[in-house]
């Protein structure tokens, strides 16, 4: 789940790139004034992405976003919405990678056994 070398580089570039895309994706304006949260918490999100923080459920909300944007609106700008929904998805099946902040946190930890007291 958090590779490093190449395959962790790799995936920061697909945090980067997924975050760029989905700041891009941007609702139709009728929906856009009644969601007022919704440019503050697109925001986040991409903050989000770029440090590596909370990366699965992020990618998850970025899929559900982008499928339901498909599906209802469709039309004009399907291509960056199925991108999104791509990346998003393949970035929830793989993880963070080893330079986001999700490794620091959850990363593979040493587990040692304790002396028997006595």
């Amino acid at each position: 789940m958090f590779p490093a070398g190449g395959a962790g580089l790799g995936l920061a570039l697909l945090r980067c790139s997924l975050a760029l895309a989905l700041a891009g994706v941007v609702p139709s304006a009728s929906l856009l004034t009644s969601l007022a949260w919704w440019m503050p918490a697109l925001a986040l999100a991409c903050g989000a992405l770029l440090l590596g923080v909370l990366t699965p459920l992020v990618s998850i909300a970025a899929v559900v976003n982008a499928a339901v944007t498909l599906l209802t609106e469709g039309g004009d700008r399907w291509e960056q919405n199925l991108l999104v929904l791509l990346m998003a998805g393949s970035l929830t099946l793989i993880g963070p990678g080893a330079y986001s902040l999700d490794a620091r946190i959850y990363g593979r930890h040493r587990v040692l056994p304790r002396k028997p007291r006595g």
